[in-house]
């Protein structure tokens, strides 16, 4: 009988549990930031949203370069498996001088700052510039 009531509290713990995580994790928000905000030094190694243009394209085996700038600071960005259409699309933003957003992981790559993308958004105050 003991067996029984705590198998079931176990197992609701855990379903409880999971599905805490769950909500947690769908939630979630990245903090949105610039660049110069990530160049400031004071910001940790994690996820971000950073908006910013594109200054240079540059497309090696099936991984994209570029800078990612904002008024006053660029800083390198990685984006790996890019579709033609995302690379269309990047390519009209830099030629229009377009702002984007970015979802993004902050990290030193042998002392240097990149960002590596995630997701790129091309909605920027509800305008679509694709």
């Amino acid at each position: 009988m003991f067996d029984d009531d705590f198998r079931k509290i176990i197992i609701f713990t855990c379903i409880f549990g999971l599905l805490g995580l769950f909500i947690i994790t769908y939630f979630f928000e990245c903090a949105e930031v610039i660049v110069s905000d990530l160049l400031s030094g004071d910001i940790k190694e994690s996820v971000y949203v950073v908006i910013g243009q594109i200054k240079s394209i540059e497309v090696k085996s099936n991984t994209l370069f570029f800078e990612f700038c904002d008024s006053s600071n660029c800083i390198k960005a990685v984006y790996f498996n890019p579709s033609t259409r995302i690379i269309e699309k990047l390519k009209t933003a830099m030629r229009d001088n377009l702002q984007i957003k970015v979802k993004a992981r902050f990290e030193k790559y042998y002392g240097v700052s990149e960002i590596v993308i995630y997701k790129i958004y091309f909605e920027v105050n509800n305008l679509d510039y694709s």
